[in-house]
This record gives C-alpha cells, structure tokens and sequence, in this order.
C-alpha cells in the first residue's frame, strides 16, 4: 500500500490495516515510508517491531518520513551520477560508445588479453562517400542514416564486443578474444550486410551506401591502443584507395620496429 499509494502506513491501524505480504515477517507493529525520486515512488523504508505493546507513535513516523525523504534525495543524485556519467560515455546522436569509453574498455581488453594470452581485433569503419549523402539528401537524413547504421552493426556483434562512434562517419569495433580470422569474418559480414541492405525512411527514396573496413590484431599489428589504431587505420586507407566497399587487413610490423604502445 505504501508503494502503491505513495502514502505511510502505520500498523495496527483502524480496520486492522493490509495485511503481510507473503515476503514480510509477520509482526504485530508495522511502519513503511515511501522513497520519493523525481516525484516516482522508487522504494519503502520498513521497520517492524515483535512487542505489541509498543506501537509506532508520532515521533517514530516523522523520524522515518524525514529518513525517506533523504534517502529519496540520495538516490535521486546517484541516479543522476550515473546519467551524467553514462552521457559524458556515449555518443549523443547514435547512443553507442564514444572514444572517451574506447580508451577505457581498451585497457581492459589489454589487460586481459595479456593475462590469458588470447588476441583480440579492431575493425576501423567508414562509410563510402557519405559526404554525398548530406550533399544530397540533407543532413537530418545524414544523421537518420549514421544512428541506422550503429543499430545494424551493433546487432551483429556480440555482447562482449565494444562498439564505438570514433568521429564522424567512422566507427570502431572492439572485437574481445577475436583473431585476425575471426575479425576478417566479422568485418565480411558487416560490408556484406550494409551494401545488401539499402537504408529506407518513410517518404524518401531509398540510400544504398557501403563501407569500407580496416583490420588490426593483437598482438600481430600493434602492442598498444596508438600502434593498432595506426595499423587499422593504413588498412582502411588501403580499402579506400583500392576502390571502397572492401575489407583490408594491417601489414605486419617489420621484424625490428620497435612498437609504440
């Protein structure tokens, strides 16, 4: 009742009151206080007490209403930490991660790649001649088209991958424990999948676009996030020069450069 109707509930009351729900100890004096966050009942504060003879009084329900009205508060700026938190990390016209998280999530990726010795992959996305588009088409449509694009890639990739709006139309793709096999495969599908599938909007013609995709591997291409960055993106400069809507893997290193972390 206290959730439902945003109000304090006192037990016993006149009427006898609601009774326990099946979760709650079934005790004799009861008191639940609302938690109040953006006007939103986000929580109950609920004490009980096993002597009968000792009812919650009138003291005892303000203490508790200014205890819920705190606690309402507290959660209500932790909620909006974490917004401003998970807002200064994304990208704010397609919701994906943004290059501030990539380098976080990339140490970790590190950090764990070293400790079990597994590779993991970077694909570096650009989408062919999109200047076309918002010469064409106009930029609202521009956008309509780059925040489609993130949603068909993310659906392909994996829950542990890392998805990233690194500037632009260009895009990064994190690849966990993934080898230059796997990211050839995955890269395929994406470039496959985008030239298949033009983009649509209701009242306007049809988009066919492609997109070109570099591929680094660690520990092959680079040490560190700089080095196979670099090499992802001399990849995706080979697919753009060779002609565009194609998948380029880095060159190896030369056996005595030494590698930029």
């Amino acid at each position: 009742m206290s959730a439902e109707r945003g109000i304090t509930v006192v037990l016993p009351a006149n009427g006898g009151g609601p009774k326990p729900a099946t979760a709650e100890p079934n005790f004799p004096v009861t008191m639940a206080a609302p938690l109040f966050s953006s006007h939103r009942v986000t929580g109950v504060i609920v004490l009980y007490r096993k002597d009968a003879g000792k009812p919650f009084g009138r003291n005892d329900t303000e203490t508790v209403a200014f205890l819920a009205e705190q606690g309402g508060v507290a959660i209500e700026n932790v909620l909006l930490h974490e917004e401003a938190q998970r807002l200064s990390l994304t990208d704010g016209l397609t919701g994906v991660w943004n290059r501030r998280y990539l380098q976080m999530q990339f140490k970790q990726t590190l950090a764990s790649a070293n400790r079990f010795d597994r590779p993991f992959s970077v694909l570096l996305l650009d989408l062919d001649h999109f200047k076309n588009v918002n010469d064409n088409h106009g930029h609202q449509r521009g956008d309509a088209i780059l925040i489609e694009f993130a949603q068909r890639v993310g659906m392909m990739l994996r829950e542990i991958d890392t998805f990233v709006r690194y500037g632009g139309e260009e895009f990064i793709c994190l690849l966990s424990e993934t080898d230059v096999l796997g990211a050839r495969t995955t890269a395929e599908k994406i470039r496959q999948a985008i030239s298949d599938d033009p983009f649509t909007s209701v009242g306007d013609d049809p988009v066919t676009l492609t997109v070109s995709i570099g591929v680094a591997c660690y520990p092959l291409h680079g040490m560190g996030y700089q080095s196979l960055i670099e090499a992802a993106d001399q990849a995706l400069y080979r697919a753009k020069e060779e002609g565009r809507n194609r998948v380029r893997l880095a060159e190896k290193p030369a056996p005595d450069l030494h590698l930029a972390t």
